[in-house]
This record gives structure tokens, C-alpha cells and sequence, in this order.
């Protein structure tokens, strides 16, 4: 797998290590619906309790040290109580927000901090969104920079 892929599952399993329901199994069986599934990439139909996790590039110069942006949207169960879709973003910040000499996959995350986040609202569905972007300084060794 490449660099990016191996960081989106290093965040996936720490995600799914520390945050209660949590659970990521990128080849199945399907998630049930008491577990709160975490994918990589698109928004699935279900189940209703979902993070999704994406990157996408915010800083990079002549050298590996960049800052790559994880984008981690949240979904939460079909009620017209915003509360538990908040409740998760609040667990997803309190194990993001600070976090410094991470490891995900092969990233050596010196710092990673919430630079932002966004209520989505409701899906079709009736299912409450946010979406967070959390900044990760870390490296990426290409094959003429290595350092």
C-alpha cells in the first residue's frame, strides 16, 4: 500500500482502539448497528454511526516535513437529538487535539491539533453530521528526499 493509505489505517485503528463502539474492518463483515463504523474515503449508507477519514495535503516544501490535513466527518444515529453525533466529535477531538509523537502507520505525527470543524446537519436520512480538520505535522520520505 502507499504512504497515505497506511496512515488513513494507522488513524482507523487508533480510532478504533481508544473510542467506545468503535470499530474498523476495511474487509468486512459488515459493521452492525450498535458498532460505530470507521471507513476510509466515501460516506456509506450505514451504518448510521459512521467516521469517514480522508487526507489531503496543506503544507509541503523541498524536504519530507509536511503537514497533512485528516479530515475525520462524523455521523451519528437518526434522532432530532444533536447530542450524540457531538459526543463523538467530542471523542475524536479529545484523542486528536493535542496529540503529540503519534504514530499512524508509518507517520511519526510530531504534533497534530483541530485546525477547524463544521456542523453539516442532517442527511436525507435524518442523521446529524460534522466534519473536523485536524493538521498533523509529520514527514514523508520520497525517493530523492529522505531526510
Amino acid at each position: 500500500m502507499g504512504w497515505t493509505t497506511d496512515v488513513l489505517e494507522g488513524l482507523a485503528q487508533h480510532l478504533a482502539a481508544n473510542i467506545d463502539g468503535a470499530a474498523f474492518r476495511p474487509d468486512g463483515p459488515a459493521y452492525t448497528t450498535t458498532e460505530i463504523g470507521i471507513v476510509i474515503g466515501r460516506v456509506p449508507a450505514a451504518p448510521d454511526r459512521v467516521i469517514v477519514l480522508n487526507t489531503y495535503p496543506v503544507r509541503s516544501g523541498a524536504l519530507s516535513d509536511i503537514t497533512l490535513g485528516l479530515q475525520v466527518r462524523v455521523r451519528g444515529p437518526k434522532t432530532a437529538d444533536p447530542r450524540p453525533v457531538q459526543d463523538l466529535t467530542d471523542a475524536v477531538y479529545e484523542l486528536l487535539h493535542g496529540a503529540n509523537q503519534l504514530t499512524l502507520g508509518p507517520a511519526l505525527c510530531a504534533l497534530v491539533w483541530r485546525q477547524s470543524w463544521a456542523w453539516l446537519g442532517a442527511d436525507d436520512n435524518g442523521r446529524e453530521e460534522t466534519t473536523s480538520n485536524f493538521y498533523a505535522e509529520t514527514a514523508q520520505a520520497s525517493a530523492h528526499v529522505t531526510d
